[in-house]
């Protein structure tokens, strides 16, 4: 009979260390007449000490923080003189030198009057406050929902310290529901207090009955397959689950459990735990509700801009197209004027040179015009399978010889060769452009060096393109470089639209576009895709 009694014993106290270890609860106990100090394998645990560390009274404390010490210290003190209970969240350093956060709960125990003893429980809650930290910012609301739970913890924990049996009290009164399972007949065996008092079953009702009683329906294949799942690997973490009170009220659960093994180590029980999170999906569901609604917003506002792009390029391409008519008009008499009073007026001449070179600009920029207008969004740019390497190589055999005679060195490097999937007319006249640059903006009197490094990187591929040119002055121009009309070197000819043009048809492919340069060094352009 006492073999069998010491062995209940025993089965209690594996509970209570896996139900210590699910929920990170230790306790502890300070005999203030024989001067020592016990804590529990949890407990040392949370403070991250050996399994043999032995505490004394004066090192305790010193295991706080700073902002904490004083608090205990006076905590303690009100305790003693005055016989009060306390339940404080306090900040300590580990033995290796970790922040933790814990919750201290505890009270005194008199002999004959005098304070003998001072005994109660830590939890480590440190993911709980960093989690609860974000949600009060998120929603306000969440602070009404945290007090309400600090009070029901607060309530339970004074029911605790009361209780001579501190092992049952401790699982009875855990702040989630606790339930123990027959792995083969799949009823519950033993449930705390918490689980009656959220579920609204007696505990008669509970013990006995099929655990599947406490789910809701939409959840018992899920429950199934977790059941199934816990008889193979011994243990489950956090299984989104919904559970059903007596009236029909649903709870939202995180499930973990641990299984319990007898002697010849098979898996016989699983002891659970059940975290309400039902505030916790509310305000999911209204985070979820609100970016539905803004994506609403957001695809009647692209509408809207689509409809206005549509509007404005059908107004750019009637501006032009009329702007051009008269200007052919305008060159065509020019040409016949000058045709008929050839060089015999040389005011004319010059006037009609003049005439000329401003109708040719005239055109230039209503092209640029144009060539902006034509810029689209990716969904309407035509996407194929390019060889970038075979791309740059296509580019460079098409530079007219003008431009080749004053390339020095021209280099391709690749990691392997791959193809990516892009719109090819916007990568090359991108890349184009950028070559074309490099060229153009050469120092005097000597031939460009160009090298292009094309790699895949983490979140796509990067094209780099080098050069040994004049170079940017970044402080000066690094705001305006791909602003429209924005011209660099003034004494080089040019429309100030070439990066302006590669920079939008880069982002319009989903990527983007950077530069680096110092002044009389050189410049490198990277595309990123």
């Amino acid at each position: 009979m006492k073999q069998e009694s010491g062995f209940e014993l025993l089965k209690a106290k594996q509970l209570l260390e896996q139900i210590q270890e699910l929920s990170k609860v230790g306790h502890w106990e300070v005999d203030l007449i024989a001067q020592k100090v016990f804590w529990s394998e949890e407990t040392r645990a949370i403070h991250e000490v050996a399994i043999d560390y032995v505490p004394n009274l004066s090192e305790g404390i010193n295991f706080y923080d700073e902002l904490s010490r004083p608090i205990i210290t006076k905590i303690i003190s009100d305790a003693i003189e005055k016989r009060e209970k306390w339940d404080v969240k306090l900040g300590i350093i580990t033995a290796k030198g970790n922040h933790k956060w814990v919750r201290a709960t505890g009270k005194v125990h008199e002999e004959q009057g005098e304070v003998a003893k001072l005994f109660g429980v830590f939890q480590d809650i440190t993911e709980e406050k960093i989690a609860l930290d974000e949600l009060l910012q998120r929603e306000n609301s969440i602070a009404e929902m945290n007090s309400n739970l600090e009070h029901q913890i607060k309530a339970r924990n004074e029911e605790l310290q009361k209780s001579k049996n501190k092992f049952q009290k401790l699982y009875d009164y855990a702040p989630e529901m606790m339930i123990s399972v027959d792995v083969e007949t799949r009823k519950i065996v033993e449930c705390n207090l918490t689980t009656i008092d959220k579920l609204g079953y007696s505990k008669n009702q509970l013990i006995g009955s099929e655990v599947t009683r406490i789910y809701h329906k939409d959840s018992l294949v899920k429950v199934k397959e977790s059941f199934e799942k816990f008889k193979e690997i011994g243990t489950l973490l956090s299984e989104r689950l919904v559970v059903i009170t007596k009236n029909n009220q649903k709870i939202d659960v995180v499930l973990s459990a641990i299984a319990v093994k007898n002697k010849e180590g098979k898996i016989i029980r699983s002891n659970s735990i059940l975290k309400d999170i039902t505030e916790l999906v509310h305000i999911e569901n209204k985070l979820k509700a609100s970016n539905q609604d803004l994506e609403k917003r957001v695809g009647d506002r692209t509408a809207e801009l689509s409809k206005a792009n549509d509007e404005l390029e059908e107004f750019t391409y009637i501006a032009t197209h009329d702007l051009k008519s008269p200007l052919a008009n305008i060159k065509g008499h020019l040409e016949i004027i000058q045709n008929e009073i050839g060089n015999t007026n040389l005011m004319a001449d010059r006037s009609i040179h003049w005439i000329s070179n401003s109708v040719d600009n005239a055109e230039t920029k209503i092209q640029n015009i144009i060539d902006i207008a034509k810029i689209k969004s990716t969904k309407s740019a035509e996407y194929s399978s390019i060889d970038l390497s075979k791309l740059v190589s296509k580019i460079y055999e098409k530079l007219s010889y003008e431009q080749t005679s004053k390339i020095e060195k021209f280099t391709i490097k690749s990691d392997e060769d791959f193809e990516i999937q892009s719109n090819e007319l916007y990568l090359e006249t991108t890349i184009d452009n950028l070559i074309g640059n490099a060229i153009k903006y050469r120092k005097h009197n000597q031939k460009v060096k160009i090298d292009i490094e094309i790699r895949k990187i983490e979140i796509g591929v990067e094209l780099r393109i080098t050069d040994n040119g004049l170079g940017i002055d970044m402080a000066r121009d690094k705001i305006k470089l791909f602003k429209m009309f924005h011209r660099i070197h003034d004494h080089v000819e040019g429309n100030g639209i070439g990066l302006y043009l590669s920079s939008k048809m880069i982002e319009n492919l989903g990527g983007k576009m950077e530069v680096q340069s110092k002044l009389g060094i050189g410049t490198t352009f990277t595309i990123i895709l």
